[in-house]
């Protein structure tokens, strides 16, 4: 039944529907601002509040310029604490039966809000719903997509489905039962709550919501190594609250979910490494591919044989 509810004709707008509060945390003055923001003030659904927290920029007066170019934000300023403090803090202003996450560099198509909303609204039993993500580079070329599907469970938790923070939509009574964002994390804070959100209720992906992330010099070779011992530790936490709750078959996917954090750490050291070879820093592409074999001593062997699983 809900899989036809989601195939049906759904171009009549949500009449009615509830707030959607859409929080971005960010730490400077991004250059793509203005275009994140007028994506989100674009949308086609009416009731939407948008909440910015000033998480520590160290150009404040040039963040308020450009902040001030939208009325109506709901403007948050605090010392830098970090994505996930910052995250919460927006939580706790949001006044939305909804919430969503998007960062300084992201894009929204303008009926992206209201496709979550309809899903919400005729599945009110699902936690969160999340959709499908578009790369793109600085310019807002397109470099590829990435088309999700319908997760259980244990996809979630083995991560054959990745929810992100800026491709979800989740009820704030389930954020607030779970705790929102971990403080402890500045890296893979959005894996930890969509597992432990994925406990709470059945998640829904909504195809055709299709938001854009942003691939630009700052994020290229930005953190991957701090992002795969964030994972790794994402995974440690959960796995031993599988075992204390006897949930053996969360175990056995979480151990899935390290293999894939292993391949995760050969791929961005393969990509950070010819960043460097582009720009002449030999040894410092040497360097990153040392410290994925150390990382993960099995995954270039693992990842060789996903490739040519797909290519067979």
């Amino acid at each position: 039944m809900a899989a036809e509810l989601l195939a049906a004709d759904h171009s009549a707008p949500v009449e009615g529907g509830p707030l959607v509060s859409m929080i971005m945390a960010t730490n400077r003055v991004s250059p793509f601002l203005r275009e994140a923001l007028d994506s989100i003030t674009r949308q086609s659904y009416p009731d939407v509040e948008i909440i910015v927290v000033d998480d520590g920029c160290p150009d404040r007066v040039a963040l308020a310029e450009q902040l001030g170019r939208f009325p109506g934000l709901v403007v948050v300023r605090q010392r830098a604490s970090g994505v996930s403090v910052a995250r919460n803090v927006g939580i706790d202003r949001a006044r939305g039966a909804l919430v969503g996450f998007f960062d300084d560099d992201d894009r929204y198509p303008p009926d992206w809000v209201e496709q979550h909303v309809r899903a919400h609204t005729e599945l009110p039993e699902v936690t969160l719903t999340y959709g499908d993500v578009r790369s793109i580079d600085a310019d807002g070329r397109l470099l590829g997509l990435d088309v999700s599907r319908q997760a259980d469970l244990h996809d979630i938790f083995r991560r054959d489905v990745a929810v992100f923070a800026g491709s979800m939509v989740v009820r704030r009574d389930a954020l607030v039962r779970v705790g929102g964002f971990s403080p402890l994390l500045r890296y893979a804070e959005d894996l930890d709550l969509v597992l432990r959100l994925a406990l709470q209720g059945p998640l829904r992906h909504v195809a055709g919501a299709v938001m854009d992330y942003r691939t630009h010099a700052d994020n290229v070779t930005r953190g991957h190594r701090e992002l795969v011992a964030a994972i790794g530790d994402v995974i440690d936490w959960h796995r031993a609250a599988a075992l204390r709750a006897g949930r053996d078959d969360l175990v056995r996917d979480l151990a899935t979910s390290r293999a894939a954090n292993g391949r995760f750490a050969f791929w961005s050291a393969q990509r950070v490494a010819r960043t460097e070879l582009r720009s002449g820093g030999t040894a410092a592409a040497v360097r990153e591919l040392l410290w994925a074999v150390r990382a993960a001593p099995t995954a270039p062997l693992s990842w060789l044989r996903k490739r040519l699983g797909r290519r067979s």
